[in-house]
């Protein structure tokens, strides 16, 4: 069986808390962290390359931590990848994230993004195929890939609303990936088996309850643990939650660890 590599979410503690819960997941035997682009260097993330890369040099140099995933990459973005008038910029802008994505050393980027692609009535799902192919051809032509999350009606979108769905449409459009969330499963009542069927497609994976409450104990996890690792799974596993009090998240921090690590 293979060792799970385990990472949590930067948005899931306060950033005055950063020096106490980076040192705590270094104790604990995590290898990464996931990274919101404004909550690691601030507001136009996309302009400070060079101090993105520093950063993500301080990270390892000090906590043992790589950048395995990037979240939020259009946060402040307006827009739909449905409208015509839209889509060329915000494909560009996420060509501006895997640039970030590179400067960093992250090989996923997760595409949520749930209101940017509400599908309006009489569009056809299948007309995102060349928006996607063109933005996972630039992150395969820069080590890295677009992973699609499947996000459910409550975040405000009608696409890819699934896992079943998310892997469908990964399925179609050549090099993209699937970033797989916990909180769907148990939002939609899904079964874990999904992810097994599919897991060539699966590049990142989120731990993480609906509403992206904190972690709650679930052999669920356990389940998920020892089949990764039968599976031979090669990505991270992450926790993502809204933030919480430092206390809170260290209980988060360690619970993941007793059950991936």
């Amino acid at each position: 069986m293979s060792q799970l590599h385990l990472a949590a979410s930067n948005i899931g503690w306060a950033a005055s808390d950063d020096p106490d819960i980076l040192a705590l997941m270094q104790q604990l035997g995590y290898t990464g962290l996931e990274v919101a682009p404004t909550r690691l260097v601030g507001e136009s993330p996309y302009t400070k390359l060079e101090q993105a890369a520093a950063s993500a040099g301080t990270l390892q140099s000090q906590y043992g931590l790589c950048i395995p995933s990037l979240q939020s990459i259009w946060y402040g973005q307006q827009g739909s990848l449905f409208d015509p008038t839209d889509a060329p910029r915000l494909a560009d802008y996420t060509c501006r994230a895997v640039d970030f994505a590179s400067a960093v050393g992250c090989p996923s980027l997760v595409f949520g993004n749930p209101r940017q692609r509400f599908v309006p009535a009489g569009v056809d799902p299948d007309s995102a195929i060349p928006f996607f192919g063109k933005i996972a051809d630039y992150a395969k032509a820069h080590g890295a890939v677009i992973a699609l999350e499947a996000n459910p009606p409550v975040y405000g979108t009608n696409f890819c609303n699934t896992s079943a769905e998310a892997f469908a449409f990964a399925r179609r459009v050549s090099g993209l990936a699937v970033n797989y969330d916990l909180g769907t499963l148990l939002t939609n009542g899904e079964s874990i088996d999904l992810l097994f069927e599919n897991l060539d497609l699966v590049s990142h994976i989120h731990l993480s309850e609906p509403g992206l409450a904190p972690l709650s104990p679930r052999p669920l996890h356990r389940e998920l643990a020892q089949q990764l690792r039968q599976a031979g799974y090669q990505g991270f596993v992450s926790i993502e939650m809204k933030t919480q009090p430092r206390e809170d998240a260290a209980r988060v921090l360690q619970y993941a660890a007793e059950v991936f690590l």
